[in-house]
């Protein structure tokens, strides 16, 4: 069978469908189908699909299938609903296909019909959101229709379509730079960055460009401020002021003054560095890791330097007097002072030998700690002539670049005293007494 064409007849009837006078959006269509230039008769299946143009063009919601429609005289009726965002007021056309009911393939029908104005009834669906202006009808009003209204009428929320953009007669919600002033009184909180110059990337961000400064804090006679430029950052006070600071809303804890004094427990330093301890404890520590040398440089000149310091486990922990990487002093905690054997102006080391030629006390300045006084404190001693007070003894270092002294130190009659070295590290000491005058007192310088 060839369905030859279709005529169709819209008729303004809308299905009541729900409670009674209740408006949907559909609608009842009305059509007359020939066969052969005959009325048909029978079931028919027939498709209705909505465009938005006579030919081609976009489909508007989904093709809607009715099936088994009863025609007769050629005359059928369907009801056919494409939701009220179908019919926004623009041309529509409906496409039509068909095919007897059961099986086949359908036969899609032309041209397209376009639909009249009775189902744009179904806009009225809109009618009281329209009353509101709310923001399901943007646009429903113009603003040709619109002269002018009240502040005071304007009420809840407006939609962010509806407020004009570009203006710079208030703060807008938007990335892009707003060429507007603002200057508000009163009090407020910000729930996010804020950065005055580009993108925050903190809570508060200040972005300049080039060298200059950021922030400023002043009561019109001191002024505090922040500057940063490609070489660094700066805080202090822009005005001729010392910059303090301080914890817990005390007073100044830290002064640097105008003139580059820097002071510690002071408001007035009165040196480059000035500790004033308010305590009574060490107004100065300096600690580094277990193993490292902790220490202060004073140095005069680009060359003139010297080190004062201390190591743990270094020399029984002493006071270390530094220049050139070589210790020149010592003073360990037991107020031993040592210096290198090969300078000059300290004690180097002392014996005091029993007639015997043993040790009875010592001292070795380059021993640390207790070893110093230790018996037999490095040294070591010989007697050569039993009974004649003549000894050689040895020491851990170099002697013969060395002062020395040599005193007998039991007189009861005759007696005197030699010494002189005999080796790089031996001293030889003579004495000329009794029995009880060979007790004899050696210090090396």
């Amino acid at each position: 069978m060839r369905l030859k064409k279709l005529l169709m007849l819209i008729v303004a009837v809308f299905v009541l469908c729900g409670m009674a006078f209740a408006q949907t959006t559909s609608f009842t269509y009305q059509g007359r189908l020939t066969d052969s230039g005959n009325p048909a008769n029978g079931n028919y299946d027939l498709q209705f699909a909505l465009w938005d143009n006579s030919s081609g063009g976009a489909q508007i919601g989904s093709t809607q299938t009715r099936n088994s429609v009863a025609v007769s005289a050629g005359i059928f009726t369907v009801a056919l609903d494409f939701g009220v965002s179908a019919f926004p007021g623009a041309d529509r056309f409906l496409e039509i296909s068909v095919r007897p009911a059961g099986g086949g393939s359908f036969t899609t029908l032309a041209p397209r019909q376009q639909i009249s104005s009775t189902p744009y009834a179904i806009r009225t669906l809109s009618a009281t959101t329209a009353d509101g202006l709310s923001s399901a009808c943007v646009a429903c009003v113009q603003d040709s229709q619109i002269n002018s209204i009240a502040g005071s009428k304007v009420s809840g929320t407006i939609p962010v379509a509806g407020v004009p953009g570009g203006s710079n007669n208030y703060i807008q919600n938007t990335q892009s730079l707003q060429s507007a002033s603002f200057n508000i009184s009163g009090s407020g909180a910000l729930g996010g960055p804020l950065s005055i110059g580009g993108t925050p990337i903190s809570a508060l961000t200040v972005r300049v460009s080039g060298d200059a400064f950021g922030l400023t804090h002043t009561n019109g006679s001191t002024t505090l401020g922040s500057y940063v430029s490609s070489t660094g950052g700066w805080l202090g006070t822009i005005t001729n002021h010392p910059l303090f600071f301080f914890t817990n809303n005390s007073q100044p804890q830290v002064t640097l003054s105008p003139n580059g004094n820097f002071g510690i427990g002071t408001s007035t330093p009165s040196q480059q560095l000035h500790v004033n301890s308010t305590s009574g404890n060490a107004a100065a520590l300096i600690q580094t890791p277990a193993g490292s040398f902790a220490q202060y440089q004073l140095r005069s000149g680009a060359s003139n330097s010297w080190i004062v310091g201390t190591q743990d486990n270094f020399k029984n922990n002493a006071l270390l007097f530094r220049n050139s990487g070589i210790d020149f002093m010592a003073i360990d905690p037991a107020a031993n002072v040592s210096q290198p054997s090969s300078a000059n102006g300290l004690v180097k080391a002392m014996l005091l030998v029993n007639a015997n030629g043993s040790i009875n006390l010592c001292y070795n300045s380059q021993l640390a700690g207790n070893a110093a006084t230790t018996l037999p404190c490095g040294f070591s001693v010989v007697q050569n002539f039993q009974g004649e007070g003549d000894y050689t003894v040895t020491f851990p270092f170099q002697v013969n670049n060395r002062f020395f002294s040599a005193t007998q130190g039991d007189v009861s009659g005759n007696g005197g005293t030699a010494a002189f070295p005999t080796g790089t590290n031996t001293i030889r000491i003579v004495t000329d007494g009794g029995a009880s005058e060979h007790r004899v007192y050696l210090i090396v310088f």
